[in-house]
């Protein structure tokens, strides 16, 4: 017979697996940290450990980029406006 408390550890060690795989992380004993998968450099990388999720610094960077463009644009139409009516 199956112990209650032997089941529960099982199914929260499966639930960790399965969340981990999909998540694409793992618990590197060795180094003492958890690793994800960056498929860009295809390799493991320390996960961040302020909680935010690895891809953020990438899409905070092309919004960034794509602002700076939208404010040149924006700068480059008020020139040419002021430009009209000088003229």
């Amino acid at each position: 017979m199956v112990n209650k408390n032997s089941s529960l550890l099982l199914c929260k060690t499966l639930l960790y697996k399965v969340l981990f795989d999909l998540l694409q992380y793992y618990f590197n004993a060795s180094t003492n940290q958890f690793m994800y998968w960056d498929g860009e450099k295809s390799t493991y990388l320390p996960a961040p450990t302020d909680g935010a999720q690895p891809t953020q610094g990438v899409e905070k960077k092309e919004d960034e980029k794509k602002k700076q463009e939208k404010d040149k644009k924006e700068k480059v139409k008020v020139a040419k406006k002021i430009a009209k009516v000088m003229f």
